[in-house]
């Protein structure tokens, strides 16, 4: 019997409005953003599955980490599943920690979203799933690979030694710099198809 290929599931999030669009002004380039990485990642050449969209459209902090826990530790989830997690927005460091700005965050550090929470819920010791990329598409992305580096030794020492977890960023700028709109969704998407001819399916993103 052959064996079935590991699956690619992409969650995908852009947040366009802010609840305080004094502090957090709106982003009008996130649909394209989200248009070119969804289009990229679900299409033939790599058959991501686009889920979790719902909790996608406009993140709010329990109701997001609920629906990736829960997606984590699915009994149908396989351990050479990968996860893609795009998310494109603002992004704020406070207390040396990135912070996924929300819609409706009046505070970073109350309502705001830690991306450590994130990638603690995705590799915690009950997850099922396998290799997980973050695509950060956001102000001051480098702190977020500092803080995931950080983390990955407890992460390991947590996960059976069977399935240590397998993390990778991927940040659209330095840890202090602040992102340009659309910048990163192109030229990631203009990196990858430079790698895949079209003709050759054994040169398309492998799992």
């Amino acid at each position: 019997m052959a064996t079935e290929e590991p699956k690619r599931f992409l969650v995908a999030v852009g947040v366009e409005n802010y609840k305080e669009a004094r502090s957090w002004g709106r982003l009008t380039q996130v649909p394209h953003e989200l248009d070119q990485i969804v289009g990229l990642l679900t299409d033939a050449r790599f058959e991501a599955r686009h889920i979790l969209r719902s909790v996608s459209r406009r993140p709010r902090k329990e109701p997001f980490r609920r629906a990736i826990h829960d997606w984590a530790v699915n009994p149908h989830r396989r351990a050479d599943d990968h996860l893609i997690l795009y998310w494109t927005g603002h992004g704020a460091v406070t207390s040396d920690n990135l912070y996924l700005v929300l819609p409706d965050t009046t505070s970073v550090q109350r309502d705001g979203l830690k991306l450590n929470d994130v990638v603690e819920t995705l590799l915690s010791p009950e997850s099922k799933c396998g290799p997980v990329l973050l695509l950060l598409d956001l102000c001051f992305a480098g702190t977020g690979a500092l803080d995931v580096a950080d983390r990955l030794k407890t992460m390991t020492r947590d996960r059976p030694s069977a399935r240590p977890p397998q993390i990778a960023v991927i940040a659209a700028t330095r840890a202090r710099d602040e992102a340009d709109q659309g910048v990163f969704a192109a030229a990631f998407k203009a990196a990858v198809e430079e790698l895949i001819d079209p003709s050759n399916p054994s040169s398309w993103l492998a799992p």
